[in-house]
């Protein structure tokens, strides 16, 4: 699978106003960056829970770059604010799914069948803070 910041260079532009947009195949929607921490809280092989305008992200560092999913299992929709790495995954604390710590892909579904990847987001550090580019339909 590409890697988001990949696919995401590829398609955007910038429109009059100076605000990037994405062809992400569906109808074009206007990005954000937002600021969720100091980069020096995002550790190698951890998992980093944070808050970002009403948001719950996880962050972590695999071979040196950050990665950032969206903190919902996909399963129930639930917070998994006690979920820890487990060498190069981390499970669900509700219901087993075992998640990809470089990419959010599912490695162990827990005997539910379908279960998507976790929604993962480009990032990039500016001045030492890791910022999510958020499609603006996807804000609080």
């Amino acid at each position: 699978m590409a890697r988001p910041e990949a696919r995401f260079q590829a398609t955007s532009r910038e429109n009059s106003c100076g605000r990037r947009w994405h062809d992400r195949g569906m109808s074009e929607s206007p990005t954000l960056w937002i600021p969720t921490c100091p980069e020096t809280d995002v550790t190698e092989g951890c998992l980093t829970h944070h808050e970002t305008e009403g948001r719950a992200f996880l962050l972590t560092r695999v071979e040196g770059e950050i990665r950032a999913f969206r903190n919902l299992c996909t399963h129930q929709f639930l917070v998994m604010d006690d979920c820890e790495a487990e060498g190069d995954s981390f499970q669900c604390p509700y219901h087993g799914v075992r998640y990809a710590l470089a990419t959010g892909e599912v490695t162990d579904d827990g005997g539910f069948n379908g279960i998507q990847a976790l929604t993962s987001y480009p990032i990039r550090v500016t001045d030492g803070t890791v910022e999510l580019e958020v499609p603006e339909r996807e804000r609080p």
